[in-house]
């Protein structure tokens, strides 16, 4: 099978591609974004009626802005850490660092 040759004004294949520009780049565009509290958490209700993220969020609001991220990303991967006792290890971590900077 023989190609056809094409003229010198055709266009190539890549000149039809523009670049998108977003009107909000990012600066650091290979990381996430920064999180305030832990995006896992347990669902299931205590014998007050409600799930962890009411303490997770009391809990997080001692914790400096420069540490949240950090903290919520530790507390995330030892809550999806074990099935049994993840949940168990996340918030005796996220207790500990809050009263770490509490100062008790």
């Amino acid at each position: 099978m023989a190609l056809k040759q094409l003229s010198e004004n055709s266009p190539d294949f890549y000149s039809g591609i523009k670049e998108v520009k977003s009107p909000t780049q990012k600066k650091e565009p290979h990381r996430l974004e920064r999180k305030d509290y832990p995006l896992f958490w347990s669902g299931e209700k205590n014998a007050e009626g409600k799930t962890d993220i009411v303490w997770i969020l009391k809990k997080m609001r001692v914790i400096p802005a420069s540490m949240k991220h950090q903290v919520s990303e530790k507390y995330e991967s030892l809550f999806l850490s074990d099935k049994v006792n993840g949940r168990k290890l996340a918030n005796t971590y996220l207790h500990d660092m809050a009263n770490k900077f509490r100062g008790v």
